[in-house]
């Protein structure tokens, strides 16, 4: 994911200096964008999981005409 740092971040990695865009791994750039040390450039996409709405079930009709012997 491509942020730009608003904030210089400093990890065992390496250092993120602030106003430069980076190019990294979607839960890092994630700890950056929640701590406010960074904004994202690509849209973030967050999927909830929605359950499918109930149907009705309709009784099954009876046959035309009724059994044939």
């Amino acid at each position: 994911m491509k942020v730009r740092m608003v904030k210089t971040a400093a990890r065992a990695e390496g250092t993120w200096m602030s106003g430069r865009v980076y190019d990294i791994e979607d839960g890092l750039a994630m700890q950056f964008v929640t701590a406010r040390a960074a904004i994202p450039l690509e849209p973030v996409i967050e999927a909830e999981a929605i359950e499918p709405k109930e149907r009705a079930v309709l009784p099954k009709s009876k046959q035309k005409g009724g059994k044939k012997r």
